[in-house]
């Protein structure tokens, strides 16, 4: 009982915390959604419900401030796997930002509802506090891992299923 107590108390600090931090996560997957989701926070990046392939993600944090460039619609991906899966799954929304930035969106119905959200939740980035998320998934390889851990951001995770214990950012 005192336990859970104790662990109720813990984390309404650490979301209360969260909430006065006003963060913003860029991750290449819909991993920073779940962070917000799980705190209760309302979303302040426009990474949510997406994915990014690595040198699409890499190149879009290497110069963030194209996250405000004019995003326009494809209809077909230039990744096959990803191409592959609209066709078998659902023909989701596909942008693209300085022509050639891929941002797939998965979980929105067409580009007219994930362009209003890119532009809603990108208004809502706080630049001063940046959390970066890459992981290994969706082609990745140790080349895209080399570079996210090279990016001279302070705060930032790349998740992946096996060690790398040469790069300091890897979980």
């Amino acid at each position: 009982m005192i336990t859970r107590l104790t662990d109720r108390l813990a984390r309404r600090r650490r979301v209360n915390r969260a909430r006065k931090l006003g963060f913003t996560i860029v991750a290449s997957n819909c991993w920073g959604a779940t962070v917000y989701q799980d705190l209760g926070l309302e979303y302040q990046t426009p990474f949510v419900g997406l994915f990014l392939h690595p040198d699409c993600y890499l190149k879009l944090i290497e110069d963030l401030s194209l996250i405000n460039s004019p995003m326009r619609f494809i209809e077909t991906s230039r990744y096959p796997a990803a191409e592959a899966d609209r066709q078998i799954n659902t023909a989701y929304p596909v942008g693209v930002l300085a022509d050639d930035i891929e941002i797939h969106f998965v979980h929105d119905s067409g580009p007219d509802d994930a362009l209003a959200k890119w532009q809603r939740r990108s208004a809502r980035v706080n630049p001063d506090r940046l959390f970066f998320a890459f992981t290994d998934r969706d082609g990745a390889t140790e080349q895209h891992l080399q570079r996210f851990d090279a990016h001279p951001a302070d705060r930032k995770v790349c998740f992946t299923a096996q060690p790398h214990p040469n790069l300091s950012s890897v979980v």
